[in-house]
């Protein structure tokens, strides 16, 4: 139905979403990977599972339907070949305690390639300002290191009356290295937009299928590697109560 109303039928979805409580049985964290022209679907989902001991951990399993909850943030290609950015980093400089890589991009391209100064304009780049946004989408790879990761555990269908209590249902891991990661991102809110856009979403799963959720930065910036590769997208799409 998303695609039908974007009017791209048969592309490629992948990014980052929330699980449809109502489907899987509790929260969690989806990272779709679906092939709409085919039909090969390799999405994941993330969710909190109770261990014997009474605690927290994370699980991860193959998710077969279409249906997503009620935000995702996903980037839609053919699927062809073509030019693509690759990015590589490696033992961050910042000594924060954690650190994201995909918020880190998307503040340098927006330095490079979208700075709108106070009237509106374009600052530094004046032949970029009526582009507006600049968007990139794809995957990245933690090949070494460890990163900050949540995923909501269940609500148990609670309902919220302030943002702050969301807060409390997210259960913090560290995970990696081994880490494939779908990420979209844009530099800025789309003029006249109605609904403010989400600027980043990363959701990430490990080669062994057992754990996943949503990236937040790595933890480890001595002893961190990424390597990336993103598309810079042609338009934003905005698509609500499909």
């Amino acid at each position: 139905e998303v695609a039908g109303a974007a009017g791209i039928p048969g592309w490629y979805f992948l990014g980052a979403g929330a699980a449809p409580r109502g489907c899987v049985g509790c929260n969690g964290e989806l990272i779709p990977f679906d092939n709409l022209h085919n039909g090969v679907r390799k999405s994941q989902l993330a969710t909190v599972r109770r261990d014997e001991h009474g605690n927290d951990r994370p699980s991860l399993s193959s998710y077969n339907s279409s249906t997503m909850g009620f935000l995702a943030n996903v980037m839609a290609c053919r699927g062809y070949q073509g030019d693509v950015v690759e990015v590589r980093a490696s033992v961050r400089k910042s000594s924060s305690a954690c650190e994201s890589l995909t918020e880190r991009i998307r503040l340098g391209v927006a330095r490079a390639y979208d700075a709108p100064d106070k009237d509106g304009g374009s600052g530094g780049a004046p032949d970029k300002a009526s582009r507006g946004p600049v968007g990139l989408g794809g995957v990245f790879k933690v090949t070494k290191g460890k990163v900050k990761v949540h995923v909501m555990a269940d609500t148990a269908g609670r309902v919220f009356t302030h943002s702050s209590q969301v807060q409390d249902y997210l259960k913090m891991f560290t995970m990696g290295p081994a880490l494939t990661c779908a990420t979209v991102m844009t530099t800025r809110q789309p003029a006249g937009a109605e609904k403010k856009v989400r600027l980043e979403h990363t959701h990430l799963f490990n080669s062994a299928g057992t754990e996943g959720g949503h990236y937040h930065g790595d933890v480890t910036p001595q002893d961190i590697d990424y390597v990336a590769y993103l598309v810079p997208c042609e338009a934003l799409l905005l698509v609500d109560k499909c």
